[in-house]
């Protein structure tokens, strides 16, 4: 869980004075406590979390670019979490915060981000979030108190349903097959959802008469 950064330093004039600017090349090592925090961008490319630093590392060319920035990193908040967008454009990064958790998405190629946040919730943290198959669609899981779910159509910033079953979530993610459908699952908890008319409609797979009694661990 420990990580350094190599910082490079560049003479720029400013006001017919000098002063010295010192930017993050390479990142070593990778935060742990982290869902998904390896994520495979192509053969040779990985996504990966170096403290509050979100890098993109080619392993071909052993170069290292960044997403999130060392200079940036101060005023973000912890990383719990990473996805991934299937069309590999997109990547979902969630935050704890101070008094509200959120979601940041950025495009690879050109480093822009866009912010999501969703109102009267008094989690602090997003744990999980996954993509939907045509990438349009993002579904995160929230901790205590809400433990909600929610749903955005991101690229406008949209919550489209929001759901709190009440019941710790650690891991949702996407029928890869129907982008309405996508499952979320915690340590006694496991369910199925559906967006239909501006709600989300959760049931609860049929695992047999001793399904009170199991205990989950991760799903796909």
């Amino acid at each position: 869980g420990v990580q350094t950064c190599a910082l490079r330093s560049e003479q720029r004039m400013a006001e017919g004075s000098q002063r010295g600017i010192a930017s993050v090349v390479h990142g070593f090592g990778v935060t742990a406590a982290v869902q998904s925090n390896v994520l495979c961008l192509d053969d040779t490319s990985i996504v990966l979390p170096v403290g509050r630093s979100i890098a993109v590392y080619n392993s071909e060319f052993r170069n290292m670019s960044f997403l999130v920035g060392q200079g940036e990193s101060d005023e973000r908040h912890a990383i719990t979490a990473m996805a991934l967008a299937p069309s590999k454009k997109y990547a979902a990064v969630c935050e704890r915060g101070e008094s509200s958790g959120q979601v940041s998405v950025f495009h690879i190629s050109q480093r822009r981000s866009k912010t999501l946040t969703c109102a009267d919730l008094q989690s602090t943290e997003f744990v999980s979030a996954a993509f939907s198959a045509d990438s349009k669609l993002l579904a995160a899981v929230g901790g205590a108190p809400d433990f909600a779910v929610v749903l955005w159509l991101w690229d406008k910033n949209r919550v489209l349903a929001v759901n709190k079953p009440g019941v710790s979530a650690t891991r949702v993610t996407f029928n890869p097959g129907d982008i309405g459908t996508f499952a979320t699952s915690g340590p006694k908890f496991l369910k199925l959802w559906r967006h239909a008319d501006g709600q989300l409609k959760g049931w609860s797979p049929s695992l047999g008469k001793h399904r009170e009694h199991q205990v989950y661990t991760d799903h796909c």
